[in-house]
């Protein structure tokens, strides 16, 4: 029997549709799901023995979330959130929080895990905190209680936050006028029509696949075709009867615009020196060190609070201007404060024992000692690289005099009344100090900045570091 090039082209087209509903069915039943969106990696979490945990997303707000766990964790896990980079490698600490205890089981692996570790905590991070650190990374970590001051790392950690910015929607007016439809002429159309009776026999396809192989064996039958063909059909006439016009008027749509604006948020990070000095500005209440999100163009002033008649000074940087204690910051990108003090030294003489006495009150010591309330120079109140102690020390039954020494030269030390700068600062602000000493004896001790003149008879005896001018 033979067959039109149309009808063979039929048959294979046939043939092949099996086959790739065969092969689907098998594919579809062996594939698994695919997780959408970020989600953390299943590996072991990192552990220092007492502590472990991750960052497991970031939510459809934005915000950060993860567990942890901790052994003797009484009322949450302490943490500390950095970006741009780790905590070692000079990172910025952007919130410290705490992971509160969770009834989270989803993550069956993660609880295995903390099995020998202690209770599992869950954390988030709101978006607010993150967004004006956004495109950068972000760094977890939770604080060791096996070793004070130690950080350790979450996994994950180093993760970009994403950028959420807002978009302005606009709907643009559309005026629509009337329009008119042309009559159309009546018109005759002539169609002859034939009809074509295709008949295909059944087939029957058996697939056979082992249960343990992927193969799959197939059997092809081939469908015979038989063709009919019908005699021609006498043609018929459609007469189309004329259409009126017609005319549709729509009304004008009035265009309306809906704008949602995010105001942009920066970073304002404060690190102040002393715990007896706090620094404030309406929302801002810091202690040693705390971190707050202000929308730009924003101006904060800080104010350094000291205790009353301490005569402390602060001196800032960072600041874009600075009076007296208040420091204002511009907020037009992610700005770094940070604070120190310095306290004034009091200087009294005993006229009589020819002894000079050094002080933080202006009160201490005897009636017999004179030129109490005279500030003489400042000492810094922490101590850091570069900075060395000076000692009030005593020769018992003799004379007081400064050291840098611990051990007050081999004599008792009464007290540390502050630090000094060992070197000149490259914007040239300090001043040095000078210590002197008296014949015949030498047990007689004069210190005082390189623009005070000593008392007569005192000997220049060496250099005892720079303070503040």
């Amino acid at each position: 029997m033979q067959f039109s090039t149309g009808y063979m082209k039929l048959i294979h087209a046939i043939q092949s549709s099996f086959v790739v509903l065969f092969l689907t069915l098998i594919l579809v039943g062996c594939g698994g799901n695919r997780l959408s969106g970020y989600s953390a990696p299943v590996t072991p979490p990192q552990s220092n023995g007492e502590a472990l945990g991750k960052i497991t997303r970031f939510d459809s707000n934005g915000n950060l979330e993860g567990l942890v766990c901790q052994l003797n964790a009484n009322g949450g896990v302490n943490l500390q959130i950095y970006t741009g980079n780790e905590a070692a490698a000079n990172g910025i600490l952007l919130q410290e929080t705490k992971a509160i205890l969770t009834s989270d089981t989803t993550d069956a692996f993660f609880i295995a895990q903390c099995a020998s570790v202690g209770t599992v905590y869950s954390f988030s991070i709101p978006f607010s905190v993150l967004q004006p650190r956004a495109g950068v990374n972000v760094y977890v970590y939770a604080k060791s209680l096996k070793s004070p001051g130690q950080l350790i790392k979450l996994e994950n950690s180093g993760i970009i936050i994403p950028d959420m910015l807002a978009t302005t929607t606009t709907t643009t007016m559309v005026r629509f006028t009337a329009t008119t439809q042309p009559q159309v002429a009546p018109t005759t159309t002539t169609i002859r029509t034939s009809t074509t009776t295709t008949t295909i026999a059944s087939t029957t396809t058996t697939s056979t696949i082992p249960p343990t192989t992927s193969t799959v064996a197939i059997t092809t039958t081939t469908i015979p075709v038989t063709t009919t063909t019908l005699p021609p059909v006498a043609p018929t006439t459609t007469t189309q009867s004329p259409v009126a016009p017609t005319t549709t008027t729509h009304p004008a749509v009035v265009a309306t615009t809906t704008t949602t604006t995010i105001p942009i948020m920066y970073s304002l990070v404060v690190s102040n020196s002393d715990s007896q000095a706090t620094v404030t500005d309406g929302a801002i209440n810091c202690g040693s060190h705390c971190t707050a999100s202000v929308a730009k163009g924003s101006s904060v002033k800080l104010q350094a609070n000291v205790p009353a008649a301490s005569g402390w000074l602060a001196i800032w940087q960072g600041c874009d201007s600075v009076l007296d204690n208040q420091c204002t910051v511009n907020m037009n990108a992610n700005k770094n404060v940070s604070v120190e003090f310095i306290q004034p030294v009091y200087r009294r003489h005993h006229p009589t024992a020819d002894d000079w006495l050094y002080s933080l009150s202006k009160t201490e010591a005897s009636a017999s000692y004179t030129q109490g309330g005279v500030v003489v120079f400042y000492l810094y109140r922490s101590i850091q690289n570069g900075r060395a102690p000076l000692n009030r020390c005593l020769i018992p039954g003799k004379q007081h005099f400064l050291s840098n020494t611990d051990n007050c030269e081999g004599h008792k030390k009464e007290m540390t009344l502050g630090y000094v700068a060992s070197a000149q600062s490259s914007a040239n602000i300090l001043i040095q100090l000078k210590r002197y000493y008296k014949l015949p004896t030498g047990a007689r001790h004069f210190t005082g900045t390189s623009v005070q003149t000593p008392p007569g008879g005192y000997i220049f005896e060496g250099p005892q570091g720079f303070v503040p001018k």
